[in-house]
């Protein structure tokens, strides 16, 4: 088998990388494996796994492309703000609803081990509202709109 040279190899990593986030954005996180992938790009799963040798390797390349699009959405001028503009967002934005699942699944998943990429855009999230209202302020508020976004992961259909 030929070696690709460092531009294909450039290439094809921007090629998957977007292939990575519009899966993420039309089919939510659980769709982000190796398999669904290297199908949906039809090449093999091995190939794949050089340049993602764990689903973790997924979460970079989201990472730098789900963050700005959130946070550019939010209101931090204030808890009740924010809180209004995260529950809207949560039930208006799909981007925003798989972020946020994904979050939570990889914070389960990982039996709540502290992990910095999970942990780095929540605590941006802390800070930036804590801007306005202080840290411990934007702590609970924080904690309140994810408590809000697993009861409606549980309870999809309910009104409460």
């Amino acid at each position: 088998m030929a070696r690709i040279s460092k531009q294909e190899r450039e290439q094809n990593q921007r090629t998957y990388d977007e292939y990575i986030f519009n899966l993420f954005v039309a089919e939510g996180w659980e769709c982000v494996t190796l398999d669904r992938i290297s199908k949906g790009l039809g090449i093999r799963k091995s190939t794949l796994q050089g340049y993602y040798p764990d689903k973790d390797a997924f979460l970079n390349v989201l990472q730098g492309r789900v963050f700005p699009h959130i946070v550019g959405q939010l209101d931090f001028t204030s808890r009740s703000a924010f809180i209004d503009a995260w529950s809207h967002l949560l039930a208006t934005n799909n981007v925003f609803q798989q972020a946020v699942k994904m979050l939570l699944i990889t914070i389960v998943k990982n039996g709540g081990e502290p992990r910095p990429r999970i942990q780095a855009p929540i605590q941006r999230l802390v800070s930036e509202l804590g801007k306005n209202i202080g840290h411990d302020e934007a702590s609970s508020a924080i904690k309140e709109c994810f408590g809000a976004a697993l009861m409606l992961l549980a309870f999809p259909n309910s009104t409460d």
